[in-house]
């Protein structure tokens, strides 16, 4: 085994810019010994190792990786374990290793052997370079729980790969119980019902604001900012209402049952809704189409649920990678806008809320993960959440002609949106 001086000098050699960040001075040994067999790296409260059989822990974390594929992908140096074991496999002739922490490389360097070193199928490199995980890889669920701000898109994106088979087991069993029953009631008004597309380009040129249900939505809606057209998702529809604003269009696609408490208190808005057009995916409780007092339009996912309705008419498709967010904010740019407000697009809990006030869901949360706040802060989010951004950023990313502003600094940072400049309003 290499001492820390000599590993440090074989990264010298490969990754100069490596080697130049790491403080292998600040290596203290932070190490379980206790009644386990295995020597333990403990890194913020993190054991980086199993202390009983590293080796079976490394060799069930690398069977996500197919073995007959040559370029394989790690995220997280960890142990190291996890790396020899793949390159172990005479099939592998490039291994791509992405880390997270300078600091918990350090350590990691001081505690375990890492023979990886010195092997020339490995090309190592921070995680702040890397934008998508590359496929098939493995992965260091305790590095990834270590990332250093600058790494955390990436983070967020490995751990949405590593939760897509329980997300689509989940999603599976969902669209049994409410959707596809919905799809069928609602058949009839997708059926006649004009196509979202009638909407298309009628704001060509022009700001579209959309209003989403998060904490940091509350400001806006009482400082309201004027913009071309005003769109709602169904989670913000009664704060909006309760404030007197009239939306131009409500976006709603949830199936479950819950969606009907962000529509029960439409009847005494009947009027202030008259004008309003409903764009929904027919997925949605029927009731809600039926009673909706407006105009209606319909467009579909792209999921296998809405294979059959094609058959019978085509509709146009919105962007969803899980939250009705997506959709308003697809429709907003399939409208024409050259600039899209984000409003209540938090991602997180802002505050401790989970949503804005006067809507259904608000209540106090704490999060299982974390996120970086517009305001340059870590604020309490949720696995699915932080899909849910970087899914948008994404897809804000394959729309460079439009200009996304985000109107508060308290939720989620989103890549490629701007702060909205309230000083410029007061100035005026």
């Amino acid at each position: 085994m290499h001492s820390l001086e000599a590993k440090y000098r074989i990264l010298s050699e490969r990754w100069p810019e490596v080697a130049a960040r790491l403080d292998i001075n600040s290596t203290e040994a932070r190490t379980v010994l206790g009644d386990t067999p295995e020597t333990v790296l403990v890194h913020s409260g993190l054991h980086i190792s199993s202390a009983f059989d590293p080796e079976r822990e490394a060799n069930l974390q690398a069977a996500r990786v197919p073995v007959e594929n040559s370029t394989v992908s790690v995220y997280g140096v960890g142990s190291g374990y996890l790396v020899q074991t793949l390159l172990e496999r005479p099939q592998v002739r490039k291994l791509n290793l992405v880390f997270f922490s300078y600091q918990l490389l350090a350590e990691s360097m001081a505690t375990y052997p890492h023979r990886w070193i010195e092997d020339p199928r490995v090309e190592l490199q921070f995680g702040g370079s890397v934008k998508y995980p590359q496929l098939p890889f493995a992965a260091v669920y305790a590095e990834l729980m270590s990332a250093e701000p600058d790494v955390l898109p990436l983070r967020d994106r490995v751990l949405t790969e590593l939760n897509e088979e329980f997300r689509r087991a989940g999603l599976a069993r969902h669209y049994a119980e409410f959707e596809r029953p919905n799809l069928i009631a609602n058949r009839k008004n997708a059926i006649s019902d004009p196509d979202v597309a009638s909407l298309f380009g009628v704001a060509s040129g022009g700001c579209v604001t959309v209003v989403a249900g998060g904490p940091s939505a509350d400001y806006f809606l009482d400082n309201m900012v004027e913009s071309d057209f005003l769109i709602v998702v169904s989670t913000a529809l009664k704060g909006v209402l309760n404030r007197g604003l009239k939306p131009d269009v409500v976006v709603a696609i949830d199936g479950h049952k819950e969606l009907l408490r962000h529509f029960d208190t439409v009847g005494p808005y009947c009027k202030q809704l008259d004008k309003t057009i409903l764009a929904y995916a027919p997925i949605i409780q029927p009731f809600i189409v039926d009673s909706w007092p407006g105009f209606r339009c319909a467009f579909y996912l792209e999921n296998t649920l809405f294979s059959e309705i094609r058959k019978q008419v085509l509709r146009s498709v919105l962007f969803c990678s899980g939250t009705v967010t997506h959709c308003a904010v697809d429709l907003a740019v399939k409208m024409g806008a050259e600039e899209v407000r984000l409003v209540g697009a938090d991602f997180g809990f802002p505050g401790g809320f989970s949503h804005a006030e006067q809507t259904d869901h608000r209540q106090q949360q704490v999060g299982e993960t974390q996120v970086m706040s517009g305001a340059g802060v870590l604020i309490d989010s949720t696995p699915a959440l932080v899909g849910y951004l970087r899914d948008l950023e994404a897809y804000i990313e394959l729309n460079p002609d439009v200009r996304f502003v985000q109107m508060s600094n308290l939720g989620a940072a989103i890549a490629g949106a701007k702060i909205f400049d309230w000083n410029s309003i007061c100035e005026t």
